[in-house]
């Protein structure tokens, strides 16, 4: 059952009681009481209870949908009581559990009214049969007929329904096109993308689109995947009756819609819009229907993988199901018939022990990836001897991994991979036994140990899956053994050490991907390690060296992709690239120590696509790339400790969209042909010795470029303005906006917005290298108002800057004024230049010592002297936009800045613990936000000024603390309700502390 079974509530009249309190009571009362239960027709008390609680969520979601909607939905509660029930009746074998079972599972109860009628008999006959075979229980209706039994119901039902007659007369016929009609209301069908001949009375309904009939007409199959159907699922019209059982105990059939079509076989709506919940009791009436595809909708609730008696196929992926019905044993058929079912990418969050107790058991392939099922699965699993595929991928699972026992020789594809909690231990034996076995994927877990030299038993993989994980060992030879099959092995991002011991991998001659990233390998790398491999990737290992490139190897022509990048390889790029295989892609040797000059052969590959050499010891002359001009999109060649020396070649490489030339030595100008690289988005030429003015033709490039550093090179002149016509509405890296390069784009506003300027002087003079947090300040290429603690409107104006206990020091300069737009600024609780003077105190006797965080009675015999450190700028009181201004506990001096007082929107300012002398009336304040916290400086007696500042307007005052030496000495503090709640912090506000005598 889905998540109401586990809700909890109070359920006794507002006590402590849980659903598993009475659902413990019911137990016992069942198990151990046994006074006649099975016949007495009387439910206790706290059975009812427990049911009434575990699916109260379930009764609220469907009131919810029922007054959204309209109409009356079958929903959660519905399945909540049958789950209820049912495990009790098969628990504990209990006859009165069984019949509301029954009744609960194959009717249609509302929430506010109760049992309505039973719209399923098949699935009642079905569990009629289960309960007199398992517990010699003949069921009773305990809603129409209380204590009754009901007679031939099945066989009475075969004769009306399945014998195609109802008092002698056959109706089923009757209800083929009316159906269908429905189904064709109930879903927009004048919307649907074809709709041919539907509804037309002179065609008949077989020859509507996506309908087959049999040679009677009754219709055996409807197809109407991606044909943009709308609405709830068209189980039937929801204003009539269908089945249902009258007082006589016969069925009667009434009402049109899917679940009376017979003799349907078949049933794909996948790929269209449908919504809401399955009501599935009747669907189990189509004895006949085995396959079932409802994937690829919006279909929500719980969901039914057994919705009919002969199901072989059920399809429900790409929905939003949150819930799974377990496989239930009274569904004696579909737990027999089913084969297939994908039940992946929804939301099902659910216990896998629960949700597979009773799987079926010929299933054959079972897919359930891409959900949030969670704990361990269960023993049932070694029990399925036709199982081929069985994926579970991207869920919450944990524990140990399972033996697939009696699946070993039939499992083919097995994809237990990224789960957030992770398998642990080691992989059972069973499965590298498993003959069959082509996929084997069970990367991201957390299992462990070594890969055993049984993988080379597993003759049949292809695929092979075992990266991020904890696997520790060498790599095994005998996976040379998988000759012929294996053709994608990826053990990247484990722990595994040693050599690699090449000469058997060769004998994976179908093998065209390898990965081995992101482990403690050493040794040699040879990276045509198969005769077809395609993909070859050992980055982040310690590899030392590296195997030239051989052509009589048959990997010289395939090889597409290879990286060897974060290794120690050293070695000269002569020797190692001279035979590179000519139809390479992508080439990443990054971070090495690959040095040399670069040879001519890169010259000749008209594949290539990304290059990427930076953070090595290259030197010499760039390379051309002349063949690859057409192909080359990415070419890092930067950050070299030797550098490559002269000009950028004038013939740039027209196609690229990132060059990285930075940290070489490159002289010379910047070639005016660059304008050829129209599809250009960065352009790295930092850091190297580059001269003349900046080509105006850069400005050509057709709107392409995000990211320009010409940073620390030689260049003089002016930034061209076709450079900055390029930016269009972005802003200009920082760097170029700095005014010591004289450069014009500075002046340029669009470009080199005043307010980052006024941030980016901000923080150099407040230290901002010393700061907690700066996170993206300064960053060249990420906006401002990304900026820690910087908040910009929609136009990209800053109006807060918040930055309190962040470290900050040094001086406020003028510049603040350039945020004009304002409303809130907090640097309060910084460090501007404080001197602690927690080491200074020895004489004091001080029973409560805040600003230290400790208490101390040691006496000390210093005087202290703390210095000005800079008053407010006036600018801050021209900041007319202003509504929170917070600039306590710094060490500001002077008297507040002018114009405070003119702030008309300004509703709180904190000065205190500052050394401002003066106040301004702030007559303005609306105290009705902030109350007492409106405008508190330091004020009032006792204080550490020669002379207390005044403040009228103050709505808090903060009074010094120690006021005389007699109070220093004083064994007892002064009261803190003196200090009307401000926070007691030794700051430069003193002037003195005098010595005792």
């Amino acid at each position: 059952m889905g998540p109401a079974s586990t809700h909890c509530c109070f359920c006794d009249g507002g006590g402590s009681t849980t659903c598993e309190d009475f659902r413990s009571k019911c137990q016992e009362y069942i198990h151990v009481l046994d006074v006649g239960f099975n016949e007495s027709g009387l439910v206790a008390p706290f059975c009812k209870e427990a049911e009434s609680c575990s699916c109260e969520e379930a009764a609220d979601h469907d009131v919810k949908i029922d007054e959204y909607g309209g109409m009356e939905t079958f929903g959660l509660y519905n399945e909540c009581k049958c789950d209820f029930w049912f495990r009790l009746c098969e628990d504990a074998g209990v006859g009165e559990a069984c019949d509301y079972a029954a009744e609960y599972c194959c009717g249609d109860y509302k929430y506010d009214e109760g049992f309505k009628y039973l719209n399923s008999p098949t699935c009642y006959c079905d569990f009629f049969n289960y309960a007199q075979k398992e517990f010699g229980h003949t069921l009773k209706s305990k809603a129409l007929n209380i204590g009754k039994e009901i007679g031939n119901h099945c066989g009475q039902y075969q004769d009306q329904v399945a014998g195609l007659k109802l008092e002698g007369v056959d109706y089923r016929r009757e209800f083929e096109r009316p159906s269908l009609e429905t189904i064709y209301n109930e879903t927009s069908g004048k919307k649907w993308t074809n709709s041919d001949v539907w509804m037309n009375e002179t065609v008949d309904h077989c020859q509507w689109y996506g309908i087959s009939c049999d040679s009677d007409s009754f219709v055996t199959s409807i197809d109407l995947r991606d044909n943009n159907l709308a609405g709830q699922f068209p189980v039937y019209t929801r204003n009539e009756f269908s089945y249902f059982l009258d007082i006589e105990n016969n069925w009667i059939l009434s009402k049109y819609g899917l679940a009376n079509l017979f003799n349907l076989k078949s049933v794909v709506l996948a790929d269209n819009e449908l919504t809401g919940t399955i009501e599935y009791a009747p669907l189990y009436n189509l004895h006949l229907l085995t396959h079932f595809d409802v994937s690829g909708n919006q279909l929500s609730g719980e969901l039914d993988a057994l919705v009919s008696p002969s199901l072989t196929y059920a399809d429900f992926h790409n929905n939003r199901f949150t819930s799974m019905r377990r496989f239930e044993k009274y569904k004696v058929s579909p737990l027999q018939t089913l084969r297939f079912c994908d039940v992946s990418n929804n939301a099902i969050q659910q216990d896998a022990s629960d949700l597979f107790e009773d799987i079926p058991p010929n299933i054959e392939r079972f897919l359930a990836s891409n959900n949030q099922i969670y704990g361990s699965l269960p023993s049932s699993l070694n029990n399925l001897p036709k199982l081929r595929q069985f994926d579970m991928s991207s869920n919450a699972l944990s524990g140990s991994f399972p033996g697939f026992t009696e699946s070993f020789a039939t499992l083919q594809k097995l994809d237990m991979s990224k789960q957030t909690n992770g398998f642990i231990g080691s992989i059972p034996d069973n499965i590298w036994r498993s003959l069959s076995l082509k996929v084997l994927n069970l990367a991201d877990n957390r299992l462990t140990g070594s890969i055993p030299s049984l993988v080379g038993n597993l003759a049949a993989l292809e695929e092979f899956d075992l990266s991020n994980n904890l696997f520790s060992g060498q790599i095994p030879s005998q996976m040379g053994q998988l000759e012929g099959s294996l053709k994608h092995l990826c053990l990247s991002n484990n722990k595994l050490t040693g050599t690699i011991e090449y000469r058997p991998l060769y004998n994976l001659s179908s093998l065209i991907y390898f990965d081995v990233s992101g482990n403690q390998l050493r040794g040699e790398v040879d990276a045509l390690v198969t005769p077809s491999l395609t993909h070859a990737d050992f980055h982040n290992n310690r590899f030392t060296s590296m195997s030239r490139f051989k052509k009589y190897k048959q990997s010289f022509q395939t090889l597409r992709f290879c990286d060897v990048s974060n290794n120690a390889i050293k070695h000269k790029s002569t020797d190692l690239l001279e035979n590179i295989p000519p139809n390479i892609e992508q080439f990443f040797a990054s971070n090495n120590q690959i040095y040399g000059s670069l040879p001519e052969s890169l010259n000749n590959l008209p594949k290539l696509h990304q290059f990427n050499m930076s953070s090595n010891a290259l030197s010499g002359s760039l390379p051309v790339f002349a063949d690859s001009s057409l192909s080359l999109q990415q070419l890092d060649l930067s950050n070299q400790k030797n550098g490559f020396t002269g000009s950028i070649p004038k013939d740039p490489w027209r196609f690229l969209e990132v060059l990285n030339l930075a940290g070489n030595k490159l002289t010379g100008p910047i070639p005016p042909d660059i304008r050829k690289m129209t599809t250009l988005e960065e352009f790295d030429l930092s850091n190297n010795f580059l001269s003349g003015q900046i080509p105006s033709q850069l400005g050509q490039l057709a709107g392409s470029l995000q990211v320009l550093d010409l940073a620390n090179n030689g260049l003089s002149g002016r930034i061209p303005t076709q450079i900055g016509n390029r930016f269009d509405s972005s802003i200009a890296p920082l760097s170029l906006c700095i005014e010591e390069f004289d450069l014009d784009l500075a002046s340029d506003t669009k470009f080199c917005p005043v307010e980052r300027t006024a941030l980016s002087d901000f923080y150099d003079s407040t230290k901002g290298a010393e700061w907690t947090n700066s996170t993206n300040w300064l960053d060249e290429y990420v906006h401002y108002c990304d900026w820690h603690g910087v908040t910009c409107d929609d136009s990209n104006r800053v109006i807060k800057l918040e930055l309190r206990n962040n470290g900050l020091s040094g001086r406020l300069r003028e510049s603040i004024g350039d945020l004009a737009l304002m409303e809130v600024l907090d640097l309060s609780d910084n460090d501007i230049k404080v001197i602690s003077v927690c080491s200074f105190i020895e004489s004091l006797t001080l029973i409560y010592f805040i600003a230290c965080s400790h208490q101390t009675t040691t006496p000390f015999s210093y005087s202290i002297q703390f210095n000005s450190q800079g008053s407010i700028p006036t600018e801050v009181g021209q900041l007319s936009e202003l509504t929170y201004l917070r600039l306590s506990y710094n060490a500001f001096t002077g008297t507040a800045p002018g114009g405070l007082e003119e702030l008309t929107k300004l509703q709180l300012l904190q000065l205190q613990s500052n050394r401002i002398t003066e106040m301004p009336l702030m007559t303005q304040l609306d105290e009705s936000k902030y109350n007492e916290s409106a405008f508190v400086t330091d004020c009032g007696v006792p204080s550490a000024f020669d002379e207390a500042p005044k403040c009228e307007d103050c709505t808090m005052c903060c009074e010094y603390y120690y006021s005389n030496v007699a109070q220093f000495a004083s064994s007892s503090p002064i009261p803190l309700t003196q200090f009307h709640s401000c926070r007691m912090q030794v700051t430069p506000m003193m002037t003195a502390i005098p010595k005792k005598k």
